[in-house]
């Protein structure tokens, strides 16, 4: 993951907004960071996982997505989301707050997301965006590295802090913790051998 922002250069939904869709990023703290395109077996992953959660989610309040989707993160809630410094995309998420909605991007945390971890990625997401997750009151927040199929399981005891981390192996199935009767079955997503 590179920062392709010039020294001292920073950025806000504005100016991402303007840029060309083939352009994929994400603004943090002003600083805009490119993404490559993921691999298939993150791709894989990601589409297992949206059609387990969008099964069970059917008609209730919550709502799953999946990137690309972005979500404005900004200091103040009186701050404009044009103004906003922070845009991030992450690979799967849950919002439950019909607010939070617009047609154009999710302003706020999501209740819930999970990022797929990948060689290029892993720190930012495990560093970044998880201190990025944490302090704007993401509830429960999941890493899963798919080659070693670990869990990391994030969760807030108090706003704005996570309490101990924890580690499980991606087999059998995980309930969510915010979201009540969602669970993920990793028997499904990893049933099919990954490419290579």
């Amino acid at each position: 993951m590179s920062n392709l922002a010039q020294p001292l250069t920073r950025y806000c939904y504005r100016d991402y907004a303007s840029w060309p869709e083939s352009l994929r990023g994400e603004l943090i703290d002003g600083e805009f960071f490119a993404q490559s395109a993921p691999s298939t077996t993150h791709q894989r992953i990601s589409m297992q996982l949206s059609g387990q959660l969008w099964t069970q989610l059917k008609g209730r309040r919550c709502q799953p997505y999946a990137s690309p989707i972005d979500v404005l993160l900004k200091r103040s809630v009186e701050a404009s989301d044009d103004d906003a410094g922070t845009v991030l995309q992450p690979d799967l998420l849950i919002v439950c707050d019909p607010a939070k909605i617009t047609s154009r991007y999710l302003r706020g945390a999501p209740e819930f997301v999970l990022e797929i971890l990948s060689p290029a990625t892993a720190r930012h997401d495990q560093v970044v965006k998880l201190r990025l997750y944490e302090q704007h009151g993401v509830q429960e927040f999941w890493t899963l590295d798919p080659d070693t199929r670990v869990l990391m399981i994030y969760t807030q005891d108090r706003p704005n802090h996570y309490g101990p981390t924890r580690v499980l192996e991606a087999t059998g199935k995980t309930p969510l913790t915010v979201v009540d009767d969602v669970v993920v079955d990793w028997d499904e997503v990893f049933e099919e051998p990954l490419p290579g």
